[in-house]
């Protein structure tokens, strides 16, 4: 793993100029969100709504995906390629299944692990509680969101950063690692313990994308995360 496998994908997947372009747009996302949790009362992100709160969120999903596909247009011709071009039958789709579960088993021990060590608990939170659905609509909503975001999420940070990175720098672990960072900062509307955690998991995917040269695992993992977190909140 010294080397990124020169025979999928491409030398550079964009130019550097896109790249710093969506880490830009990765940033304002981040940390407009902090602001909005930091400096928001529980009362005003209640009055403001969940439903719009996820429109949002989904919007700017899509937003970078879009950009995304701006810069590759050049040198991708299907976004197949990225995702995964080898044959998807049964069988492999059994295969990445599988593999997505056992990354969720390996990922609740040392997930359990880091929380312990940085002493998570329920007051980190705050008020990314009261985000989660409750009705039956915002439930529906939370839905579309998780799918999104396991797709873009995956596409943008093991799927396209990784690999730029990982030809910038001429070792894919490299990539894994600052993909992972930039997944991290990704997510700074967090306490810094859950950062932390966000970016131990970004590691995993990442390092899971790199083994089998697919996302498809870490979708199926990142959108089934996200949508039992939701449905399944009290």
């Amino acid at each position: 793993m010294e080397r990124p496998d020169k025979s999928v994908g491409f030398e550079f997947m964009a130019s550097k100029t896109h790249t710093a372009g969506l880490l830009l747009i990765i940033v304002i996302f981040a940390f407009s969100s902090r602001l909005l949790l930091s400096h928001q009362s529980t009362e005003s992100l209640q009055q403001f709504g969940n439903t719009r709160i996820y429109c949002v969120s989904l919007a700017s999903e899509w937003v970078m995906f879009a950009y995304l596909l701006l810069g590759l247009r050049r040198q991708v011709k299907t976004v197949r390629e990225i995702i995964d071009e080898k044959s998807w039958t049964v069988g492999r789709w059994g295969l990445y299944g599988a593999i997505a579960v056992g990354t969720a088993l390996a990922w609740m021990v040392c997930g359990f692990v880091v929380a312990k060590v940085l002493r998570l608990g329920p007051h980190e939170l705050g008020n990314l509680r009261i985000l989660l659905p409750h009705s039956t609509v915002e439930k529906a909503i939370w839905l579309v969101l998780s799918v999104s975001t396991g797709f873009c999420e995956e596409f943008v940070y093991p799927g396209y950063l990784q690999q730029q990175f990982a030809r910038w720098t001429g070792h894919l672990y490299v990539g894994v690692i600052l993909q992972a960072a930039v997944y991290g900062v990704a997510h700074a509307a967090l306490p810094w313990e859950l950062m932390v955690l966000v970016t131990c998991l970004g590691l995993l995917l990442g390092g899971v994308a790199a083994w089998r040269k697919s996302l498809v695992p870490g979708m199926l993992l990142h959108a089934s995360f996200d949508i039992l977190a939701g449905l399944l909140s009290r």
